[in-house]
């Protein structure tokens, strides 16, 4: 039943998309304005202030892969649910910051082509707060292509 509920809801809230991928697609010749990619496995450590090796090295290959899209505006959004409103809002900001931080150092080009916006606990994809697991993996990066 979660899996089915979790399925209708990113149905339901991502209507508007053209395409929605899950992860970082591999090629990127049919990425068009209004296409949505999700990301839910970037990795931290220390309390969300540094990318571990293997959230560095995804940031790097998104970097490469948003460095292909030319004249499009890419609009990222950070989503953090872990605590209270205050709490996720704060850690969207730091997550926002790093993120920018990297991509810009991996490619300069991509200065003029981002927005990145932390959202804080803004936008739910799941309806069962009650389920600690499941609120958590609210938590995610949204990139959209404009």
């Amino acid at each position: 039943m979660r899996i089915i509920t979790f399925i209708l809801m990113l149905i339901s809230s991502q209507v508007f998309a053209q395409n929605l991928y899950f992860g970082i697609p591999q090629d990127n010749q049919d990425i068009s304005s209004g296409d949505l990619l999700i990301l839910n496995d970037i990795h931290w450590e220390n309390g969300f202030s540094n990318f571990s090796n293997i959230g560095k090295q995804q940031i790097k290959k998104l970097a490469t892969f948003l460095s292909k899209i030319e004249e499009k505006e890419i609009e990222i959004k950070v989503y953090s649910f872990y605590g209270g409103t205050e709490l996720n809002q704060a850690i969207s900001e730091r997550i926002s910051e790093k993120i920018f931080d990297l991509l810009i150092e991996e490619n300069e080009n991509l200065k003029t082509m981002l927005k990145v916006e932390p959202c804080g606990s803004t936008k739910t994809l799941f309806c069962e707060n009650d389920d600690t697991f499941l609120y958590r993996m609210n938590t995610r990066i949204e990139i959209e292509i404009k």
